[in-house]
């Protein structure tokens, strides 16, 4: 598939192989001299010299039974717990009808949802510094300068766009929350240049040192120690 996305980048993929380890996330030049031949089948001018990054992921399947009894099965797989299995490709599309079906489920294991009084149905995005008008902009570096102070140049992403990612709830406490929120280094240099403006910002607003910095779960450490 070619994929556009909403930043207006293009995806291509996936492949699918089956393996047997849940360690095995790494992308493969098998893989992507496949994907390069069969991209050339459906855009001729396709040249993965112009690709910038290749990802790789896990889902679950089910392989020992027949098609029909492998493909969305969601079911009650222990007391008061929901298993959603064989959700492939259209996955996305269909959660929300995935959900509706497993709190369905749940009811009958007599779980109820109270209503929370202070719910919010969409979450309001961060605010970027270079998405907005140019008086905007000018009141917003009038109040904070460090707005107008960019870091990662392929994303326009700024100094306040960081700050306001990290110190919003549930913010960002690493590199990659960074990435997932703002697009930082997901650019053509692929955070050669931001990603280590965004380890002192991190370590500055969590009160911790660059060493302490983690890329993104626990013990992925991106710097061993200062050398001055």
């Amino acid at each position: 598939m070619f994929t556009p996305t909403i930043d207006g980048n293009l995806l291509v993929g996936p492949t699918a192989e089956s393996v047997r380890d849940f360690t095995r996330v790494e992308t493969t030049k098998e893989g992507l001299q496949h994907l390069e031949r069969v991209a050339a089948k459906i855009l001729p001018e396709f040249d993965i010299s112009k690709v910038i990054t290749s990802f790789a992921g896990l889902r679950a399947n089910i392989t020992n039974v027949v098609k029909k009894e492998k493909d969305f099965v969601v079911r009650i797989s222990a007391p008061r717990f929901v298993s959603a299995l064989g959700i492939k490709n259209p996955g996305m599309t269909c959660s929300p009808a995935l959900s509706l079906r497993m709190v369905e489920l749940l009811k009958k294991e007599g779980l109820s949802a109270k209503e929370k009084k202070a719910y919010f149905s969409k979450r309001e995005g961060i605010k970027k510094f270079l998405e907005q008008t140019p008086g905007e902009q000018e009141r917003m570096l009038r109040e904070d300068p460090r707005e107008g102070k960019l870091v990662c140049r392929c994303e326009g992403i700024t100094e306040g766009d960081i700050l306001r990612a990290i110190k919003r709830p549930l913010g960002a406490t690493s590199v990659d929350g960074l990435k997932k929120r703002l697009r930082l280094g997901m650019g053509p240099c692929q955070g050669a240049f931001c990603t280590m403006r965004a380890m002192e910002l991190l370590g500055r607003e969590l009160q911790i040192p660059p060493q302490k910095v983690l890329k993104n779960k626990a013990g992925s450490y991106l710097a061993s120690g200062c050398v001055k």
